[in-house]
Protein backbone atom coordinates (compact mmCIF):
# COMPACT_ATOMS: atom_id res chain seq x y z
CA UNK A 1 0.00 0.00 0.00
CA UNK A 2 1.50 4.11 -0.30
CA UNK A 3 3.63 5.07 2.38
CA UNK A 4 1.89 6.79 5.43
CA UNK A 5 3.83 10.03 6.59
CA UNK A 6 4.08 9.20 10.32
CA UNK A 7 5.93 12.22 11.77
CA UNK A 8 6.26 12.61 15.51
CA UNK A 9 5.36 16.41 16.71
CA UNK A 10 6.11 17.16 20.45
CA UNK A 11 2.71 19.35 21.57
CA UNK A 12 5.41 21.86 23.19
CA UNK A 13 6.58 22.51 18.71
CA UNK A 14 3.02 21.98 17.55
CA UNK A 15 1.49 25.17 20.23
CA UNK A 16 4.50 27.49 19.24
CA UNK A 17 3.86 26.69 15.45
CA UNK A 18 -0.18 27.66 15.86
CA UNK A 19 0.66 30.88 18.05
CA UNK A 20 3.39 31.63 15.41
CA UNK A 21 0.95 31.29 12.08
CA UNK A 22 -1.42 33.26 13.95
CA UNK A 23 0.62 35.86 13.75
CA UNK A 24 0.59 36.16 10.00
CA UNK A 25 -1.79 34.04 8.87
CA UNK A 26 -5.80 34.35 9.42
CA UNK A 27 -7.29 31.12 7.90
CA UNK A 28 -6.56 27.38 8.22
CA UNK A 29 -8.52 24.89 5.41
CA UNK A 30 -9.48 28.07 4.36
CA UNK A 31 -11.50 29.12 7.93
CA UNK A 32 -10.82 31.99 10.37
CA UNK A 33 -10.00 30.54 13.57
CA UNK A 34 -9.49 33.54 15.61
CA UNK A 35 -11.95 34.77 18.54
CA UNK A 36 -12.07 37.91 16.99
CA UNK A 37 -12.84 36.89 13.16
CA UNK A 38 -16.29 36.53 12.10
CA UNK A 39 -17.36 32.83 10.59
CA UNK A 40 -17.30 32.93 6.60
CA UNK A 41 -17.69 29.59 4.93
CA UNK A 42 -14.70 28.21 3.09
CA UNK A 43 -15.79 26.71 0.24
CA UNK A 44 -14.28 24.31 -1.50
CA UNK A 45 -16.43 21.68 -0.39
CA UNK A 46 -17.12 18.01 -2.45
CA UNK A 47 -19.87 17.95 -4.29
CA UNK A 48 -22.86 16.09 -2.84
CA UNK A 49 -23.54 13.63 -5.75
CA UNK A 50 -27.58 13.66 -6.94
CA UNK A 51 -29.30 10.16 -6.11
CA UNK A 52 -30.82 8.19 -9.14
CA UNK A 53 -34.10 6.28 -8.97
CA UNK A 54 -32.89 4.06 -11.22
CA UNK A 55 -29.20 2.43 -11.73
CA UNK A 56 -26.24 3.99 -13.53
CA UNK A 57 -23.22 2.48 -14.59
CA UNK A 58 -19.33 3.94 -14.13
CA UNK A 59 -17.26 2.25 -15.88
CA UNK A 60 -13.57 3.43 -15.74
CA UNK A 61 -10.18 1.55 -16.82
CA UNK A 62 -6.58 2.05 -15.92
CA UNK A 63 -2.90 0.26 -16.62
CA UNK A 64 -1.96 -2.29 -14.13
CA UNK A 65 1.37 -0.90 -13.85
CA UNK A 66 2.42 3.28 -14.27
CA UNK A 67 4.85 3.24 -16.03
CA UNK A 68 6.02 0.25 -18.56
CA UNK A 69 9.13 -0.33 -19.43
CA UNK A 70 11.11 -2.00 -22.03
CA UNK A 71 11.93 -4.86 -19.67
CA UNK A 72 8.48 -5.46 -18.98
CA UNK A 73 7.77 -6.81 -22.19
CA UNK A 74 9.46 -10.24 -21.00
CA UNK A 75 7.53 -10.79 -17.37
CA UNK A 76 6.67 -13.74 -16.07
CA UNK A 77 3.61 -12.11 -14.31
CA UNK A 78 0.64 -13.12 -16.80
CA UNK A 79 -1.31 -9.93 -15.34
CA UNK A 80 1.45 -7.56 -15.11
CA UNK A 81 0.80 -6.09 -18.32
CA UNK A 82 -3.10 -5.45 -18.05
CA UNK A 83 -5.60 -2.88 -17.80
CA UNK A 84 -8.05 -2.96 -14.69
CA UNK A 85 -11.67 -2.30 -15.51
CA UNK A 86 -14.46 -1.24 -12.93
CA UNK A 87 -17.67 -1.87 -13.62
CA UNK A 88 -19.62 -0.75 -10.48
CA UNK A 89 -23.41 -0.40 -10.60
CA UNK A 90 -24.56 2.81 -8.13
CA UNK A 91 -26.99 5.08 -7.96
CA UNK A 92 -25.10 8.17 -7.23
CA UNK A 93 -24.11 10.63 -9.60
CA UNK A 94 -20.74 10.12 -9.32
CA UNK A 95 -17.88 10.39 -12.04
CA UNK A 96 -18.95 9.00 -15.64
CA UNK A 97 -21.56 7.18 -14.09
CA UNK A 98 -24.71 6.83 -16.81
CA UNK A 99 -27.96 5.19 -17.02
CA UNK A 100 -28.24 1.15 -17.79
CA UNK A 101 -31.04 -1.08 -18.43
CA UNK A 102 -30.44 -4.66 -15.93
CA UNK A 103 -32.06 -6.98 -17.30
CA UNK A 104 -34.44 -9.39 -15.21
CA UNK A 105 -32.42 -12.37 -15.42
CA UNK A 106 -28.72 -13.62 -14.81
CA UNK A 107 -26.57 -11.82 -17.73
CA UNK A 108 -23.40 -12.89 -19.31
CA UNK A 109 -21.54 -9.43 -18.64
CA UNK A 110 -20.30 -6.67 -20.52
CA UNK A 111 -18.17 -6.94 -23.61
CA UNK A 112 -15.08 -4.65 -22.94
CA UNK A 113 -12.60 -3.61 -26.32
CA UNK A 114 -9.80 -1.28 -25.29
CA UNK A 115 -8.30 0.66 -28.30
CA UNK A 116 -5.29 2.89 -28.84
CA UNK A 117 -5.56 5.22 -31.75
CA UNK A 118 -8.72 2.76 -32.76
CA UNK A 119 -6.52 -0.22 -32.79
CA UNK A 120 -7.68 -3.08 -30.01
CA UNK A 121 -5.02 -3.74 -27.40
CA UNK A 122 -7.51 -5.92 -25.77
CA UNK A 123 -10.80 -6.84 -24.92
CA UNK A 124 -12.60 -9.48 -22.61
CA UNK A 125 -15.79 -10.09 -20.84
CA UNK A 126 -16.70 -8.40 -17.55
CA UNK A 127 -19.02 -8.88 -14.76
CA UNK A 128 -21.54 -5.88 -14.14
CA UNK A 129 -21.06 -4.39 -10.29
CA UNK A 130 -17.51 -6.04 -10.55
CA UNK A 131 -14.26 -4.10 -9.98
CA UNK A 132 -10.36 -5.02 -10.33
CA UNK A 133 -11.42 -7.21 -13.78
CA UNK A 134 -7.83 -7.43 -15.26
CA UNK A 135 -7.59 -7.91 -19.31
CA UNK A 136 -4.18 -8.68 -20.27
CA UNK A 137 -2.06 -7.33 -23.39
CA UNK A 138 0.93 -7.42 -25.15
CA UNK A 139 3.56 -4.21 -24.80
CA UNK A 140 5.07 -5.96 -27.73
CA UNK A 141 1.76 -4.28 -29.32
CA UNK A 142 3.68 -0.65 -28.37
CA UNK A 143 6.78 1.48 -28.14
CA UNK A 144 8.24 3.32 -25.74
CA UNK A 145 8.04 6.72 -25.57
CA UNK A 146 7.91 10.02 -22.83
CA UNK A 147 4.09 11.23 -24.09
CA UNK A 148 1.35 8.42 -22.46
CA UNK A 149 -1.05 6.60 -24.96
CA UNK A 150 -4.29 7.09 -24.86
CA UNK A 151 -6.26 4.43 -23.97
CA UNK A 152 -10.52 4.19 -24.78
CA UNK A 153 -12.50 1.33 -23.24
CA UNK A 154 -16.01 0.58 -24.91
CA UNK A 155 -18.35 -1.79 -22.85
CA UNK A 156 -21.13 -3.26 -24.87
CA UNK A 157 -24.39 -4.96 -22.90
CA UNK A 158 -27.25 -5.72 -24.65
CA UNK A 159 -28.33 -2.85 -26.84
CA UNK A 160 -25.96 0.13 -24.50
CA UNK A 161 -23.00 0.72 -25.22
CA UNK A 162 -20.60 2.93 -22.69
CA UNK A 163 -17.18 4.89 -22.52
CA UNK A 164 -14.16 5.37 -20.39
CA UNK A 165 -10.74 6.77 -20.93
CA UNK A 166 -7.21 6.96 -19.25
CA UNK A 167 -3.62 6.91 -20.23
CA UNK A 168 -1.03 4.56 -20.46
CA UNK A 169 2.63 5.39 -19.74
CA UNK A 170 5.40 3.00 -21.86
CA UNK A 171 8.82 5.02 -20.90
CA UNK A 172 11.97 3.98 -22.55
CA UNK A 173 14.56 2.82 -20.06
CA UNK A 174 15.71 5.57 -17.65
CA UNK A 175 19.00 7.63 -19.12
CA UNK A 176 22.47 7.48 -17.12
CA UNK A 177 20.87 10.29 -15.20
CA UNK A 178 18.06 8.73 -13.62
CA UNK A 179 19.20 6.20 -11.03
CA UNK A 180 15.77 4.04 -10.41
CA UNK A 181 12.86 3.39 -11.23
CA UNK A 182 9.68 3.49 -8.91
CA UNK A 183 6.23 1.65 -10.49
CA UNK A 184 3.11 1.91 -9.02
CA UNK A 185 0.96 -1.63 -9.21
CA UNK A 186 -2.55 -0.45 -9.48
CA UNK A 187 -3.01 -4.04 -8.78
CA UNK A 188 -2.57 -3.67 -5.50
CA UNK A 189 -1.66 -0.26 -4.48
CA UNK A 190 1.93 -0.99 -3.83
CA UNK A 191 4.99 0.81 -4.84
CA UNK A 192 7.68 -1.43 -6.33
CA UNK A 193 11.25 -0.82 -6.80
CA UNK A 194 15.08 -2.45 -7.39
CA UNK A 195 17.28 -2.91 -4.19
CA UNK A 196 18.37 0.29 -3.04
CA UNK A 197 21.48 -0.42 -2.27
CA UNK A 198 21.99 -0.03 -6.39
CA UNK A 199 23.63 -3.31 -6.51
CA UNK A 200 20.24 -4.54 -8.97
CA UNK A 201 17.82 -7.35 -8.06
CA UNK A 202 13.84 -7.79 -8.69
CA UNK A 203 11.07 -5.61 -7.99
CA UNK A 204 9.99 -5.40 -4.60
CA UNK A 205 7.12 -3.90 -2.60
CA UNK A 206 8.79 -1.24 -0.45
CA UNK A 207 8.37 1.52 2.31
CA UNK A 208 10.39 4.95 2.29
CA UNK A 209 12.56 6.80 4.86
CA UNK A 210 11.13 10.42 4.78
CA UNK A 211 14.05 13.30 6.10
CA UNK A 212 12.12 16.41 6.55
CA UNK A 213 13.62 19.86 5.38
CA UNK A 214 15.26 22.26 5.53
CA UNK A 215 18.34 19.99 5.43
CA UNK A 216 21.00 22.97 6.17
CA UNK A 217 24.01 21.15 4.73
CA UNK A 218 23.65 19.04 1.77
CA UNK A 219 27.07 18.05 2.73
CA UNK A 220 25.84 16.44 5.82
CA UNK A 221 22.23 15.29 4.02
CA UNK A 222 24.47 13.76 0.98
CA UNK A 223 26.39 11.40 3.58
CA UNK A 224 23.10 10.68 5.15
CA UNK A 225 21.67 9.89 1.76
CA UNK A 226 24.68 7.64 0.87
CA UNK A 227 24.47 5.73 4.49
CA UNK A 228 21.18 5.11 3.48
CA UNK A 229 21.39 3.74 0.44
CA UNK A 230 24.12 1.31 1.75
CA UNK A 231 21.84 0.25 4.33
CA UNK A 232 18.76 -0.04 1.73
CA UNK A 233 16.86 2.07 2.43
CA UNK A 234 14.36 4.06 -0.10
CA UNK A 235 14.31 7.47 -0.15
CA UNK A 236 11.32 9.76 -0.29
CA UNK A 237 12.78 13.23 -1.17
CA UNK A 238 10.90 16.27 0.55
CA UNK A 239 10.44 19.60 -1.11
CA UNK A 240 7.42 20.84 1.07
CA UNK A 241 9.36 24.06 1.56
CA UNK A 242 10.26 25.02 -2.01
CA UNK A 243 7.81 23.28 -4.61
CA UNK A 244 6.63 26.51 -5.43
CA UNK A 245 9.59 27.53 -6.30
CA UNK A 246 10.88 26.30 -9.75
CA UNK A 247 14.21 26.84 -9.81
CA UNK A 248 14.51 25.36 -6.61
CA UNK A 249 12.68 22.64 -7.65
CA UNK A 250 14.50 22.14 -10.75
CA UNK A 251 17.92 22.10 -8.77
CA UNK A 252 17.02 19.39 -6.58
CA UNK A 253 15.55 17.51 -8.72
CA UNK A 254 18.40 17.57 -11.13
CA UNK A 255 20.59 16.45 -7.70
CA UNK A 256 19.17 13.73 -6.70
CA UNK A 257 17.63 11.69 -9.67
CA UNK A 258 20.24 10.00 -10.33
CA UNK A 259 19.97 8.19 -6.72
CA UNK A 260 19.24 4.42 -6.61
CA UNK A 261 17.67 4.11 -4.02
CA UNK A 262 15.12 7.34 -4.69
CA UNK A 263 11.72 6.23 -4.19
CA UNK A 264 9.73 9.10 -5.24
CA UNK A 265 9.36 13.12 -4.51
CA UNK A 266 6.97 14.90 -1.80
CA UNK A 267 6.26 18.24 -3.11
CA UNK A 268 3.04 19.89 -1.00
CA UNK A 269 2.69 19.37 2.68
CA UNK A 270 -0.95 20.55 3.85
CA UNK A 271 -1.41 22.60 0.87
CA UNK A 272 -4.52 22.96 1.63
CA UNK A 273 -4.47 23.76 5.25
CA UNK A 274 -2.21 27.18 4.12
CA UNK A 275 -4.83 27.83 0.88
CA UNK A 276 -1.40 27.44 -1.57
CA UNK A 277 -2.82 28.29 -5.05
CA UNK A 278 -5.43 25.48 -6.08
CA UNK A 279 -2.74 24.89 -9.07
CA UNK A 280 0.38 25.01 -7.14
CA UNK A 281 0.76 21.19 -6.68
CA UNK A 282 -0.18 20.38 -10.20
CA UNK A 283 2.74 22.98 -11.88
CA UNK A 284 4.97 21.47 -9.56
CA UNK A 285 3.98 17.88 -10.39
CA UNK A 286 4.53 18.32 -14.18
CA UNK A 287 8.04 20.11 -13.42
CA UNK A 288 9.03 17.40 -11.96
CA UNK A 289 8.00 14.66 -14.18
CA UNK A 290 9.36 16.60 -17.22
CA UNK A 291 12.62 16.49 -15.21
CA UNK A 292 12.61 12.74 -14.02
CA UNK A 293 11.63 11.19 -17.73
CA UNK A 294 7.89 12.43 -18.14
CA UNK A 295 6.54 14.91 -20.73
CA UNK A 296 5.96 17.29 -18.00
CA UNK A 297 2.08 17.09 -19.37
CA UNK A 298 0.27 15.07 -17.45
CA UNK A 299 1.94 11.33 -18.11
CA UNK A 300 4.58 10.02 -15.27
CA UNK A 301 7.69 9.99 -14.86
CA UNK A 302 10.35 7.36 -13.70
CA UNK A 303 9.15 8.12 -9.73
CA UNK A 304 5.95 9.12 -8.81
CA UNK A 305 5.17 12.39 -6.87
CA UNK A 306 3.42 12.39 -3.59
CA UNK A 307 1.45 14.92 -1.08
CA UNK A 308 -0.17 15.05 1.92
CA UNK A 309 -3.33 16.99 2.59
CA UNK A 310 -4.95 18.17 5.99
CA UNK A 311 -8.19 19.24 5.85
CA UNK A 312 -11.60 17.10 5.81
CA UNK A 313 -13.16 19.04 3.03
CA UNK A 314 -11.54 21.74 1.74
CA UNK A 315 -10.89 21.43 -2.42
CA UNK A 316 -9.21 17.75 -2.61
CA UNK A 317 -9.69 17.59 -5.83
CA UNK A 318 -7.65 20.47 -7.08
CA UNK A 319 -4.45 19.90 -4.64
CA UNK A 320 -4.90 16.34 -5.69
CA UNK A 321 -4.63 16.79 -9.48
CA UNK A 322 -0.56 17.18 -8.83
CA UNK A 323 0.07 13.58 -6.86
CA UNK A 324 -0.14 10.15 -7.71
CA UNK A 325 -0.22 9.01 -4.33
CA UNK A 326 -2.09 11.14 -1.79
CA UNK A 327 -0.89 10.54 1.59
CA UNK A 328 -1.95 11.16 5.18
CA UNK A 329 -0.89 12.56 8.77
CA UNK A 330 -1.16 10.10 11.04
CA UNK A 331 -2.58 12.14 14.54
CA UNK A 332 -2.82 10.59 17.76
CA UNK A 333 -6.36 9.80 19.28
CA UNK A 334 -6.65 11.80 21.59
CA UNK A 335 -6.56 15.30 19.54
CA UNK A 336 -9.65 17.61 20.54
CA UNK A 337 -11.39 17.84 17.05
CA UNK A 338 -14.23 19.60 18.12
CA UNK A 339 -12.24 22.60 20.90
CA UNK A 340 -9.61 24.30 20.05
CA UNK A 341 -7.69 24.49 23.79
CA UNK A 342 -5.28 27.20 21.65
CA UNK A 343 -7.96 29.93 20.46
CA UNK A 344 -10.42 28.80 22.83
CA UNK A 345 -13.07 28.54 20.44
CA UNK A 346 -15.54 25.21 19.23
CA UNK A 347 -14.37 23.92 15.49
CA UNK A 348 -17.07 23.55 13.06
CA UNK A 349 -17.23 22.63 9.15
CA UNK A 350 -17.15 26.80 9.05
CA UNK A 351 -14.74 28.09 11.79
CA UNK A 352 -11.81 27.12 13.59
CA UNK A 353 -8.64 25.10 13.85
CA UNK A 354 -8.92 22.13 15.98
CA UNK A 355 -6.66 18.96 16.13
Amino acid sequence: MPPIEIIPRPLSLILVGLLAVGSTAQTWCGKHYSPDLPVVPPGGNFPIPVRFDSPQIALRCSPAIRPYLPEDVASSDTTFASIIIDAPITYSGISNAVPIKLPSTTSTGLEVRVTIDGKTLTRGTVKLNSTKTLLPFSLRNLQPRKTPYDISCTASFSTQTFHATSSLSYLPNPPSTIGSVTKMDMRTGALLARPANGKGGPYTPVFPVHPIPSFGSLTALDLVLDEMQQAGLYLMYDMRGTYQNKTSVTEQVNRIKSRPNLLLWYTADEPDGTTDPLNATSISSNLIKSLDGGDGKGGVGYHPVSLVLNCQDYFFNEYTRGADIVMQDAYTIGNNATFSTVWNTVCTKDFGDCG
